[in-house]
């Protein structure tokens, strides 16, 4: 299936790639996971919301930059941010690293249409849990990173 620009199906319609249902307890370990969705791009946060509800997470709220990401991780105090390695303003590894010096800091999740090895070393040095590329975000992904 040929990928749109956020490296996710082109067809709008289409599941970026589900993962297979766990058991009851997994279900209930993710419905309770809120997320924060940290993107420049409406199109993708909209993809990653959908994707993330429809396999057990709750998507808490949505950010469209650095400023908003702060503000949201602040008022909102998701378990996990998903967010964007490039943002308006600054960068997603300058987030991670404020959203970590949060009171109550969430798990962070990178993500980015590139290439995985582009980001080894800095994911690697950054307060993040991990990496996903775009074209690869399921719950099965974000599970192996937790």
């Amino acid at each position: 299936m040929p990928l749109g620009q956020w490296g996710v199906p082109a067809n709008r319609g289409a599941v970026i790639r589900t993962a297979r249902r766990g058991s009851s307890r997994e279900n209930a370990a993710a419905m309770a996971m809120t997320v924060l969705v940290v993107d420049d791009h409406p199109g993708f946060r909209a993809c990653a919301r959908g994707l993330l509800e429809r396999e057990g997470y709750r998507v808490v709220g949505e950010a469209a930059d650095c400023a908003s990401a702060l503000s949201r991780g602040q008022e909102l105090k998701p378990q996990l941010a998903l967010v964007d390695v490039y943002l308006p303003n600054c960068d997603g590894f300058e987030v991670a690293a404020r959203l970590a010096a949060l009171e109550h800091p969430p798990a962070i999740v990178l993500t980015s249409s590139h290439d995985r090895s582009e980001f080894d070393s800095l994911v690697a040095a950054s307060a993040a849990k991990g990496f996903v590329p775009k074209d690869e975000l399921s719950r099965e992904s974000i599970e192996e990173l937790l």
